[in-house]
């Protein structure tokens, strides 16, 4: 039986490498698509259906588990459960990678993306690149990518993520996924035999 694993970093720190890699080693990772939908649920403080969810698989990423608080609805429910914070090297890495990557899927490519853009974006259905944006940023509806709105929730999610599992060592890993060892130091906290390499997935544009 394998355990139940949740990486709560920020999207664009290497979460859906993470989820191949746990896929290659064997773990029934969460449905992507079902999970987002949930982030209806994450923004009106509906945690059940969130709770629910993580019953249906080994491994967990993304909307709405990148969201700040998620873990703490999820955590009584599941005290056993192993904690991935992914993590880039600096705050600003991380907003860059995901601005760019953004431009990329639903702006122009060259500059981050207006509200309009986003709320015409197609993902999902139209509508939920907003929505899921206002969720977990709520950023201004002029400025979506304010630069130091985005790096304050960034930081913020990093520190109360290390806050909450203070008392916890055993329970979270924070790690980079650039990190030489980062697939070894995977597999001896989730506590499996690694048969893979960590691959490094999503990169927009590919360098």
């Amino acid at each position: 039986m394998k355990p139940l694993v949740i990486c709560i970093g920020a999207n664009k720190t290497g979460t859906t490498s993470l989820n191949a890699f746990f896929e290659m080693n064997g773990f029934r990772c969460g449905n992507q698509m079902k999970g987002e939908m949930l982030v209806k649920d994450y923004a009106a403080g509906n945690w059940q259906p969130i709770v629910d969810f993580v019953g249906t698989a080994d491994f967990f990423q993304d909307i709405p588990f990148s969201a700040r608080h998620t873990y703490r609805h999820i955590f009584p429910a599941y005290p056993s459960a192993k904690f991935i914070l992914s993590r880039r090297q600096s705050a600003d890495e991380w907003y860059t990678s995901l601005v760019r990557f953004h431009a990329g899927r639903f702006g122009d490519g060259l500059s981050a993306p207006t509200a309009d853009q986003l709320r015409k974006a197609t993902y999902r259905y139209p509508g939920f690149v907003w929505e899921a944006h206002c969720a977990l940023f709520g950023t201004p509806d002029d400025n979506p990518y304010h630069y130091q709105s985005m790096i304050d929730w960034y930081e913020t999610h990093l520190q109360e993520v290390r806050t909450f599992f203070a008392g916890r060592p055993e329970q979270l890993l924070e790690i980079e996924i650039s990190d030489p060892l980062a697939a070894t130091k995977i597999a001896i906290f989730a506590g499996f035999e690694n048969t893979a390499t960590l691959p490094h997935l999503n990169k927009w544009p590919v360098k």
